[in-house]
Formats: structure tokens, C-alpha cells, sequence
């Protein structure tokens, strides 16, 4: 069952996670809920559980980006990705719910000797390829968990492709990335509608739809926060 981790995960009671929004509230669910076969009927017991608890996302991790940017999704993954996407559509359905799938990709960057050269362009064509063939397992969104944080243009040029990617096949749902704790709130073009942002390390600001920073990063920044209110 998956009460212990929801518990753990969140630190409150079902009940009083009412005054969050479901949508924006998501849970990273353990690898082997994908990775091994499990009836349909278990995984409408999970989205029961995570529903009681107020929480609409739900993420995946997928297998790593190889060297080269080649993304290998085991058999019973794709199947099991297939399961949990008809499961929450046809849970949405039944209980007035609006959950959603989505899958994290996530690798290593390139340092000094190994890693994903985002400067390389057949690297990121194959991340996008990765990325698209995975769509048609009902996904609602794509996270790029890519670490440590990218600091080359070949970064900016990914998500370029990646969107572009998501214009052409039709695909309208979620775009996030894990980030640095530091990020801002501003209005591009000065009068458009507000976006969150990161600044990139070259000087270019990264928009993406909706800005995901990861637990540990929250959890830092609290610390920080704390901190500084200790010392004043």
C-alpha cells in the first residue's frame, strides 16, 4: 500500500491537504510500480490513495539517457505506462478528477570525461526522438531532470527542439525542469501574462509552462530561509 509513503512524502494528514490544489500538487511514485507488472485493479487502489491525499500528478522516472542520448524503455515498462494512463483517465471519469501522468527523463550531463554532450546535435535528436516515442504511452507531462544543471547553449537548444517537437505532434501538456533553488517571476515582453523563469548561466532565460522545483531544492531553500531568520 502506499499510505506509509504518501505520509512520509507529504507530512500531513489526508485531510489536510485539501487546501492545495490537486494539480499542482504531485508525488515522485516508487520505480516498481512501473517496472513490474501489477493488475489494473492495484493501480485504481493507488490512485485512490493518492487522490484521498489531494495529490493530481503523478511521476515516473524513466530509464536513463544513454551516452548518446538514446532512451530505452523495458517492455514492461511501456506496458505498465500504458496501465496507470488508461487507469487515471478512466478514474478521472468516474470521480470527477483530473489526474495526470507524467514522466520524468533524466541523465547525466557531460563533465570531463562522460555524460550527455547537449552541444552535440545528434545527442539531443536522440533525446528528442526519446522523448516523442514516449508521448504515445498517455503522457500528460514531460519533466527534463538533468544533472548536474546544464550550463552549455546546447541546453537553450534542447528545450527549442523539445517544444518544437510538442507543436508538431499536437502535444499541450506539461513542460518542467529541475533547477537551482534560484529562480524568478517576471513578465516577458513586459506586458504578457507572467511566466516562471531561471536564469540560465549564459544570460538567457529559460520559460518553460510550469516551474517544478525538486523536494531537496524546496527543503534547502527552507533551511536557508530559516537560517537567515535565525541570524537577524
Amino acid at each position: 500500500m502506499l499510505a506509509p509513503l504518501l505520509v512520509a512524502a507529504l507530512a500531513v494528514p489526508a485531510q489536510a491537504s485539501g487546501a492545495a490544489n490537486p494539480q499542482e500538487t504531485l508525488i515522485y511514485m516508487p520505480y516498481g510500480l512501473v517496472h513490474s507488472l501489477r493488475p489494473v485493479t492495484a493501480v485504481d487502489g493507488y490512485l485512490a490513495e493518492v487522490d484521498s491525499y489531494g495529490i493530481g500528478q503523478i511521476l515516473f522516472a524513466m530509464p536513463k539517457f544513454k551516452k548518446l542520448g538514446v532512451l530505452k524503455v523495458p517492455k514492461h515498462n511501456r506496458e505498465m505506462l500504458v496501465r496507470w494512463a488508461t487507469a487515471a483517465t478512466s478514474y478521472d471519469a468516474k470521480h470527477d478528477r483530473s489526474m495526470s501522468l507524467t514522466a520524468v527523463f533524466n541523465g547525466k550531463v557531460l563533465t570531463k570525461r562522460s555524460g550527455l554532450d547537449l552541444d552535440d546535435p545528434t545527442t539531443r535528436a536522440h533525446m528528442v526522438a526519446g522523448i516523442e516515442s514516449s508521448l504515445a504511452l498517455g503522457l500528460a507531462g514531460v519533466q527534463l531532470d538533468l544533472e548536474p544543471y546544464p550550463v552549455s547553449a546546447g541546453f537553450i537548444s534542447l528545450l527549442e527542439e523539445v517544444d518544437a517537437m510538442f507543436a508538431r505532434v499536437g502535444f499541450a501538456g506539461r513542460f518542467s525542469v529541475t533547477a537551482p533553488a534560484t529562480t524568478s517571476r517576471w513578465a516577458p515582453g513586459g506586458g504578457a501574462p507572467a511566466a516562471w523563469g531561471a536564469l540560465h548561466p549564459s544570460g538567457v532565460r529559460v520559460l518553460i509552462d510550469q516551474w517544478e522545483q525538486p523536494a531537496r531544492f524546496r527543503a534547502r531553500s527552507r533551511r536557508g530561509a530559516d537560517s537567515q531568520r535565525q541570524r537577524n
